[in-house]
């Protein structure tokens, strides 16, 4: 046994996908239901999806997020994917440590994890596959 983190907020929280980077670097997507703090160490990065998702009776925030830790452990980055749609994401990394993901996303969608925007979109009705490259 070398570690463990927990990573979660009060609702629903689950990974989907990991790799790891030559550095030993770990980068893991999933989703998230509501706020969550995703620094699994003692400090605090908040993220919260900003549109709510619709599922018959129930609404809630939901939000694909994508985030990176050391190979201790510690927390690097984190981000979401914020729409109106219960997304998901896949990832991949390649041998130049870049992160590759694919996932499913409805309406219109921001893929820019920065401060800047990068939108796209798709149907309103049906989900679209969108590919981003970190």
């Amino acid at each position: 046994f070398i570690w463990a983190k927990s990573i979660g907020g009060s609702n629903i929280d689950r990974g989907e996908s990991i790799c790891t980077t030559n550095s030993g670097n770990i980068i893991f997507s999933g989703q998230s239901y509501g706020s969550v703090d995703f620094d699994p160490g003692a400090g605090l990065l908040m993220l919260t999806p900003s549109l709510p998702y619709s599922n018959g009776s129930l609404t809630y925030s939901t939000s694909c997020f994508t985030m990176k830790l050391t190979s201790n452990g510690d927390l690097v980055w984190a981000n979401l994917l914020d729409d109106f749609s219960d997304e998901i994401g896949y990832i991949v990394c390649d041998t130049l440590e870049n992160v590759y993901q694919v996932g499913r996303y409805a309406g219109t969608i921001d893929v820019d994890p920065s401060t800047n925007f990068y939108q796209l979109s798709g149907s309103n009705t049906y989900y679209s596959i969108y590919l981003r490259k970190l």
